[in-house]
């Protein structure tokens, strides 16, 4: 098993505090998880620092010709790319915390994360992949791009399906 980096320390040490406090999110008398508790359990770390292979590099060098980054526009500009060109099939939608505990949105290619927001090389990232279903049933839902792992717009809706209730991880 891999060494836990600094973010996936800090993920997890957060959660055992809140676990510790017994603090509980409730919804209509439901058990909601807490974001941090549910992504120390269900989440792991992912490689942003080995080099892309030749045919990787290649599929990424089509990728940009769809895609013109936005600043600050993580969600959107990740699950553009996995919903709406399913040439891109092979890629997968991941959410978490990039270094700093910014909650944040990339793609993968083969494990390694493919970052259409900001440079990989200059972050850490924890986090859980999301299947491109429910990113699609979100989108559809909301009409909007935003984050599935924290979606207090929606009713926590979506976090309940990745995470799980607070007793089911």
């Amino acid at each position: 098993m891999a060494q836990p980096n600094s973010l996936e320390t800090t993920v997890r040490r957060i959660a055992e505090e809140l676990a510790a406090r017994r603090r509980e999110a409730m919804i209509d008398g439901e058990e909601i998880p807490l974001l941090h508790e549910g992504l120390a359990i269900k989440g792991k770390a992912f490689d942003s620092t080995t080099p892309y292979t030749a045919d990787e590099q290649r599929l990424l060098k089509r990728l940009r010709l769809f895609h013109r980054r936005k600043a600050k526009q993580c969600y959107a500009n990740s699950q553009r790319l996995v919903t709406r060109f399913f040439e891109f099939e092979y890629f997968e939608y991941a959410e978490g915390f990039i270094t700093g505990g910014i909650l944040h949105a990339w793609l993968l290619l083969n494990g390694k994360v493919v970052d259409v927001t900001l440079d990989r090389t200059t972050h850490d990232y924890f986090g859980i992949v999301i299947p491109r279903k429910w990113v699609i049933a979100h989108n559809l839902k909301t009409n909007a791009h935003g984050p599935l792992i924290n979606d207090w717009n929606n009713n926590y809706e979506f976090q309940q399906r990745i995470l799980g209730s607070r007793y089911g991880y």
